[in-house]
């Protein structure tokens, strides 16, 4: 999956915060279902919080993220909360799987200063 850093940026300096994390979400959904079709997310907005739900592969994970925790990431940079959920997931047990596009290479490889991985359709990994 595909992601463009400048519309990206564009719509985080500009979108209310409740919208951006709606979005955010959505791409993550977007992200699952390559993987799984079966996969589910939900965004759950309580009135200081939200809960984002996933199921994955037989899995359920969930993440409790403050309002103003949203805001200071959405400040920081254009994909920091996307990082924050996926870096949650992971420490949670969900395994990520490389695929063609650029989304997850800006948000778990560019930040966390690894090598940018290929994967192939035989699941052969490039470094």
């Amino acid at each position: 999956m595909n992601s463009s850093g400048f519309v990206r940026g564009l719509f985080s300096k500009n979108a209310e915060s409740d919208v951006f994390i709606q979005t955010v979400v959505n791409t993550i959904k977007q992200q699952l279902a390559i993987w799984d079709e079966d996969a589910y997310v939900e965004l759950i907005e309580r009135e200081e919080s939200y809960t984002i739900k996933c199921s994955f592969d037989n899995q359920a994970y969930e993440l409790v993220v403050s309002k103003l925790k949203v805001k200071q990431l959405q400040a920081k940079s254009p994909y920091s909360l996307d990082e924050y959920i996926w870096t949650h997931l992971e420490e949670c047990g969900l395994v990520v799987r490389f695929a063609h596009g650029d989304y997850l290479q800006k948000i778990l490889l560019l930040f966390n200063e690894v090598l940018t991985w290929f994967m192939y359709n035989d699941g052969t990994c490039w470094t």
